[in-house]
């Protein structure tokens, strides 16, 4: 590689580690990556994880581990967990580097890394899912190192690849056996299966039950087998066949997800695959063709398995990016696009800037940095358009650059939980005993972290009227419709604090721009209040 694509490659990963610890903990998921490593540390329990004093045992805890190290040696700080979640999108996107480069060529390999790199739902989990990113880091890392295997002899590829797919078991599970069946496309296109034969596959086998069965084995000894049955058979299976968690999405999510979430690159995916489909295919060479063929049975097979799931989340359909990635990258070097083609993923991404400027704008005031995003999205939109997908790379990762860097600190004003903590801990100073605080409904799990105590997560409103009931000083964060409802039920409280939320989803921004009032701040927030059985002294 030239010293030209390494520089193309650290500008498309600053998105990942600039303004790390400016953001308050608000994501749910990253309260538990980021709270339960400390309870680890505090009770110097690594074998049982405890979140909110309770033992949570849904997911296995590799990811807990790496964040307890951290603190162990550094102290306790968000800025060590999402230096983690950095480092293994980096990692993700240096394995993506490596599969491009044995499926294609150096030069599809850098240009797939940087798609990859400026996908939507990617980056945004880069800074706030430990769990989702360190597991893609591991699959893909496994993927690299089966695949070498098969070039090699060398069994230590073999040995890595094993160990990786151990770890990802102990990251997330039984969803980390799908890297196999990609791995098998692999060998069934590519004609490889006589790998398989190699007398090192029992040592890697070995080695993959001893490291992936390790915390279970160690779980079952001190807890019973019990916990360990259930995490397969409810956490696990039940959560596929049956089990609610969330909302219920219809049978094709999945692929209207993909069109979301690879955007902008999702555009151009689309336009690739009906030009493929149409004869393209017959143009390449056999290695091409081959590469091809398991890129998208990597990303069809993903995708099936997991729309026939009962539950059914967004990030679960993260480890097709890397694909869809490299897919495209092959493509676009190897065809052109019309102008035409590329405009509304030009417009897209300036639409998007413009939006996003002009709500920093209202939210907080006129200011002229909030526009500087607009430079980068303009560039992108006339390089897409000249078909210069490098320079096109570049410029997206320096407008998600820009976001991060100068609208983190702002936005802050509407995150309210670690405000609310602040409120509770000035509420509290020089008063006597203990007091309790949690939320009824509005889901903030962080706050117990901010807050260093154990918090009441209330669901029913006979609980929330049973705490504020209580003796002991009692606070809940609670929307306005509960505290209506709170209200109705004749329910005594003080409003001692209260804080606006930024509205962020899609349905809330059309229905912002669409009202007449989308000029004034409140029209883009909604507020949340403090509520306690104590008035302010």
């Amino acid at each position: 590689m030239t010293i030209r694509s390494w520089l193309f490659l650290s500008v498309f990963t600053l998105p990942l580690f600039v303004s790390l610890d400016t953001s308050s903990i608000w994501d749910s998921n990253e309260a538990f990556y980021v709270q339960t490593p400390k309870e680890m540390v505090e009770t110097s329990d690594w074998i049982v994880p405890h979140f909110n004093d309770q033992v949570r045992l849904n997911k296995p805890p590799f990811s807990y581990w790496l964040v307890a190290t951290f603190y162990s040696f550094f102290g306790v700080s968000v800025f060590w967990e999402r230096l983690l979640t950095a480092t293994c999108a980096l990692a993700s996107i240096l394995a993506v580097l490596n599969l491009g480069n044995h499926l294609f060529s150096i030069r599809i390999a850098i240009l797939a890394s940087g798609i990859f790199a400026t996908t939507f739902r990617f980056l945004i989990l880069s800074r706030r899912s430990l769990i989702e990113i360190l597991l893609l880091a591991l699959l893909l890392w496994s993927l690299v190192f089966f695949l070498k295997w098969t070039r090699s002899p060398r069994s230590i590829y073999l040995y890595s690849g094993s160990l990786m797919l151990a770890l990802a078991f102990l990251t997330k599970g039984p969803i980390a056996m799908l890297a196999l069946i990609i791995f098998g496309i692999y060998l069934v296109i590519f004609r490889k299966t006589k790998v398989l034969k190699t007398s090192s596959l029992i040592t890697a086998l070995l080695l993959f039950l001893v490291v992936a069965g390790s915390w279970f084995i160690a779980l079952g000894i001190e807890f019973g087998w019990s916990p360990v049955w259930e995490f397969f058979l409810i956490e696990n299976l039940g959560r596929y066949t049956s089990i609610d968690y969330g909302p219920q999405r219809g049978f094709f999510y999945y692929p209207i997800v993909f069109l979301g979430d690879f955007l902008p690159w999702s555009l151009f995916f689309v336009l690739s695959l009906l030009y493929w489909l149409l004869g393209v295919r017959k143009r390449q060479g056999k290695k091409a063709r081959q590469s091809m063929l398991f890129l998208g049975l990597w990303i069809t097979i993903w995708i099936a398995i997991f729309s026939f799931s009962h539950n059914k989340q967004e990030y679960y359909i993260l480890p097709i990016y890397p694909a869809a990635s490299l897919w495209l990258s092959s493509f676009l070097l190897s065809n052109k696009f019309g102008r035409f083609s590329a405009l509304p993923a030009a417009f897209l991404v300036v639409f998007a800037s413009l939006i996003m400027a002009t709500a920093m704008t209202i939210l907080a005031g006129p200011k002229i940095i909030w526009w500087l995003i607009m430079v980068p999205s303009l560039s992108f939109a006339v390089f897409i358009v000249q078909n210069k997908w490098k320079a096109s790379v570049t410029s997206l990762s320096l407008c998600f650059l820009l976001a991060f860097y100068f609208y983190s600190e702002p936005l802050e004003d509407f995150r309210p939980i670690r405000k609310l903590a602040h409120k509770i801990e000035t509420l509290e100073n020089n008063r006597e005993g203990p007091f309790q605080a949690g939320y009824f409904k509005f889901a903030c799990p962080s706050l117990t972290f901010y807050l260093n105590q154990p918090i009441l997560q209330l669901s029913e409103i006979e609980e929330a009227i049973s705490a504020l009931s209580a003796k002991k000083r009692t606070y809940l964060i609670v929307e306005k419709l509960d505290l209506q409802n709170l209200m109705r039920h004749g329910t005594s409280f003080y409003i001692v604090g209260t804080a606006p939320l930024l509205r962020t989803t899609l349905r809330n921004l059309i229905q912002i721009l669409k009202s007449r009032n989308w000029m004034h701040s409140k029209s883009w927030t909604r507020e949340i209040f403090l509520v306690s059985n104590s008035p302010i002294d």
